[in-house]
């Protein structure tokens, strides 16, 4: 028993002995620690610091550009000014479409209430108090104008194509005229015109190829049927013509003959005498004539350079310088019957045929 006690007294000594031990180990161990922590701080304290003296030292790090960001406000370029305006333009379009939409169905339904009191009551509705009608402000119709013009210009401009296909691309023009004519002389033999023949050069207007201006040169020859009853002395008058003049030609409408339409005035020489059967001399006879005329025929298009004009002038006399409207081959001596009447004053027509030759 005694030594029992002995060996527990023992025991527990050795139990608080080792409790001091470790409790002192352990408080070592953690002031250890804390100075290992506290040894790490101060060398992160000193690296940042310095870090941060070699940065300050350096130049180049002290010398980068300062970006500054400042905030404009956003200006609309000339495209989207003229696209807000076309689009308030369209809506106010619309708006006024819309309105004249709601104007007509009003009154259609007020039509369609009075059918419908007439027809159940046998009476017209009253007519409802209407406010008066406020003038509408004006507005801007400009777009509307512009695609008005627009839509002129393309149908010009299509048009025009079908008629460069049909007319002369270079609106230039030599020709060479042919034909014949008849004179409707009062009081005398008959006429007969035995050639005509001539030259012609045009143009056409820039600003409406619809129109042409020509210039022409006609030389004609007509004789008079011959009066004689003596054979032996048969004579025949004749005058040679000499026609000058400016014409101005408008196409109706493009095609493959497109007709023509147009007036001409002409400065007209004429020049009387005896044939060359007529064995006797015999005095010449010279006049001026200013003549206006109207012109109708057709054009055809060959090819690029080349068409064919067809016409009819109705000529007639304007003012001459013949005193007489006789023309006395022998001054008055009776040869069978030698005195016939003057053309200037006198009507006449000539059918011509005309090949131009376009040129640039």
């Amino acid at each position: 028993m005694k030594i029992y006690k002995r060996n527990l007294y023992f025991f527990s000594l050795m139990t608080i002995v080792s409790l001091l031990v470790t409790s002192k180990l352990y408080a070592l161990e953690s002031k250890s620690l804390d100075n290992e922590v506290e040894f790490s701080a101060q060398e992160n304290s000193k690296s940042k610091k310095k870090q941060s003296a070699e940065l300050a030292s350096d130049n180049s790090y002290n010398s980068q550009p300062v970006v500054e960001v400042t905030a404009k406000a956003v200006v609309k370029s000339e495209a989207d000014r003229i696209y807000d305006r076309r689009s308030e333009e369209e809506m106010k379009t619309i708006n006024r479409i819309n309105e004249q939409l709601e104007k007509e169905r009003l009154e259609a339904e007020k039509r369609r209430s009075e059918r419908i009191r007439k027809k159940l009551f046998g009476e017209p509705a009253a007519p409802a108090a209407t406010p008066p009608a406020v003038k509408p402000a004006p507005q801007n119709n400009s777009r509307l104008r512009a695609i008005e013009n627009s839509l002129s210009d393309i149908k010009t401009n299509l048009f025009n194509q079908e008629f460069d296909k049909i007319e002369q691309n270079s609106g230039k023009y030599v020709g060479l005229d042919l034909g014949t004519g008849k004179y409707a002389v009062e009081s005398s033999p008959d006429v007969i015109t035995k050639s005509a023949f001539g030259i012609s050069t045009g143009m056409r207007v820039e600003d409406n190829p619809f129109i042409t201006l020509e210039g022409h040169f006609v030389l004609s020859e007509h004789q008079y049927a011959t009066n004689s009853n003596n054979g032996s002395n048969n004579y025949f008058p004749q005058a040679k013509q000499y026609n000058a003049g400016l014409a101005l030609k408008y196409d109706i409408i493009p095609f493959v003959i497109t007709p023509r339409l147009g007036g001409t005035v002409d400065y007209t020489f004429r020049q009387y005498s005896m044939g060359s059967s007529y064995r006797d001399n015999s005095k010449k006879l010279d006049t001026h004539s200013v003549d206006v005329g109207l012109i109708a025929g057709g054009y055809i298009q060959v090819s690029k350079y080349l068409g064919i004009e067809i016409s009819y002038r109705q000529m007639m006399n304007v003012s001459t310088s013949a005193r007489d409207s006789k023309y006395r081959p022998r001054g008055g001596s009776v040869v069978g019957n030698n005195t016939v009447t003057l053309l200037d004053k006198s009507s006449y027509g000539i059918f011509m045929l005309s090949i131009q030759m376009g040129f640039r």
